[in-house]
């Protein structure tokens, strides 16, 4: 049995490809009166290292002040968060995590000059 197809479904090969052919322009053009934006570039990268170069340097100063100023409560504030560090010094054993580290500037700070 064969169905009836009304010949408003029948186009030839050609026909669709034109009509496809407009479709796909249309959807590339761009109306005169759509707003043209202004793009930006911005390298993310060297942003986020100029950042972590400033933050860096701001914990190291104050790392070192607080050493200068025998402040334990500011050199604790400039450790690891996770408590995970080594102290390396010359002549001495290898001093472990945070509380080793304060351990030793307490002694070094309770001295006298």
């Amino acid at each position: 049995m064969k169905q009836f197809i009304p010949s408003i479904f029948k186009a030839s090969p050609l026909t669709v490809l034109f009509f496809l052919g407009v479709f796909a322009i249309s959807c590339n053009e761009k109306s005169s009166s759509a707003k043209t934006d202004t793009i930006v570039e911005v390298d993310i990268s060297q942003k986020s290292e100029e950042n972590n170069d400033k933050e860096f340097l701001a914990v190291m100063q104050k790392h070192l002040d607080a050493v200068s100023n025998r402040d334990l409560g500011a050199l604790r504030e400039t450790m690891a968060p996770n408590g995970q560090m080594q102290l390396i010094l010359p002549g001495s054993e290898i001093i472990d995590g945070v509380e080793g580290f304060m351990n030793y500037h307490k002694e070094w700070f309770a001295a006298p000059d």
